[in-house]
């Protein structure tokens, strides 16, 4: 577990520095979300990065998958899981 966990801290480094690059570059990237429910009855939400490099290829990225837990999921709530992410880059 600990090997897993090391690997995905490197894994998570080497996104922020890429995407940190992409953006000090001066371009920008899209962000989308998806929630549902799943089959063990908790909620999800995934936030995922979208942008195109300057050979013009376009990139998707998963940025992190969350729990939600209020049972109303406002856009307020919602926008503020969508910081937790945001704010970790």
């Amino acid at each position: 577990m600990n090997d897993l966990k090391a690997r995905y801290i490197e894994a998570e480094k080497g996104q922020y520095v890429k995407l940190q690059a992409h953006v000090d570059s001066g371009s920008r990237i899209a962000l989308t979300i998806d929630a549902w429910t799943g089959n063990n009855k908790l909620d999800y939400i995934t936030v995922t990065g979208h942008y195109e490099t300057v050979d013009r290829e376009r990139v998707t990225t998963l940025l992190n998958i969350l729990e939600i837990n209020e049972p109303v999921h406002s856009g307020t709530y919602l926008a503020s899981k969508l910081l937790e992410v945001t704010d970790r880059l």
